[in-house]
């Protein structure tokens, strides 16, 4: 089938991220996704997966660049571009706002953004939702300026059946939702770029989707996941060792690590085992180093006017409580 050529270069662009992610982002998930009505509470069974998921499989989308067109290797494959295409949505939008002269300005579809320049000689800080609280709860800001950011989470299309939680984020090899991690949020360039690359650490975990992150230099990343209390176990050694007990002093607990970004970090929300509830806070030492870091990150986008890097220091430290929200 003869395509546009926007189209077509959409495509060779998911099929890019598919292989970047190992697999994990893949269009062709919605040759068992289309089964899945989260307003209905519907899901299919065991035997509808088992005879679709062998479409799943973004090497059967075959792209021909001479002639423009698409076709698929075997019956039962059918696309999605609803993982990448709000992402490019939202940089086509930045390229004609520039294109008519704009400076300053956001873009927003859902749960991905880009923003160009900053918010009148300070950054955009930018919050990241509690994937367990309401969407006025925030885990963490982030000061961002010429950037764009993608979260993808559990909690926005979702129903839960006997304990179970069905979302819209399907894992391609298995056919069910995602449940290695509970959010993932991705920083970089290009809203097209950190979409396709939000779903990885739901499919692949957190650790191997860290290992990905870090292959790529002009990403960042934040992911939060559910540790369950007494699997201390699943945490790195030299993590564990670090750990100190729980504070039960609000509704989250949360640890960082730092990987090779200031921001490429992997957040454990450490939650009772069958409650369902979290527990403890950011302790207050790990908060101001985080947006230290945050800050001088950040900031050295101003590069060549040291003034104006303080001031967006100083900035950021004091509107660390109200963020600007997008």
């Amino acid at each position: 089938m003869r395509i546009s050529k926007e189209l077509f270069d959409l495509l060779t662009t998911a099929k890019e991220y598919s292989v970047i992610t190992d697999g994990a982002f893949d269009i062709t998930y919605a040759s068992v996704g289309y089964m899945y009505d989260f307003r209905k509470h519907i899901h299919p069974d065991e035997s509808r997966i088992g005879k679709a998921l062998p479409a799943v499989n973004f090497r059967h989308v075959l792209l021909d660049s001479k002639n423009q067109t698409v076709q698929f290797s075997q019956k039962g494959v059918r696309i999605d571009l609803g993982g990448i295409a709000k992402g490019y949505s939202v940089d086509r939008g930045i390229e004609i706002l520039k294109a008519r002269g704009f400076t300053r300005a956001y873009v927003s579809a859902g749960g991905d953004s880009r923003i160009i320049g900053d918010r009148f000689g300070k950054p955009w800080m930018v919050g990241i939702r509690d994937p367990r609280k309401g969407a006025g709860e925030v885990i963490t800001r982030i000061p961002l300026v010429d950037a764009a950011i993608s979260t993808s989470g559990d909690y926005e299309r979702y129903f839960e059946e006997n304990g179970v939680r069905y979302h819209h984020i399907i894992d391609p090899r298995t056919g069910h939702s995602a449940s290695k991690v509970r959010s993932a949020t991705i920083i970089g360039p290009y809203a097209t770029r950190t979409d396709g690359l939000s779903k990885t650490a739901f499919v692949l975990g957190p650790e191997k989707a860290m290992e990905i992150y870090n292959r790529i230099d002009d990403i960042d990343a934040i992911i939060v996941r559910a540790v369950l209390r007494g699997e201390r176990g699943a945490l790195p050694p030299h993590h564990r060792s670090a750990h100190r007990p729980f504070r039960e002093q609000g509704a989250q607990r949360h640890h960082h690590r730092t990987v090779r970004h200031p921001h490429r970090r992997l957040v454990q929300d450490r939650v009772r085992a069958g409650s369902g509830k979290s527990h403890g806070d950011l302790q207050s030492h790990r908060r101001h180093r985080r947006d230290h870091r945050q800050a001088r990150r950040h900031c050295d986008l101003f590069q060549g006017n040291r003034a104006r890097a303080e001031h967006c220091s100083r900035e950021v430290k004091r509107s660390a409580s109200a963020p600007a929200e997008l």
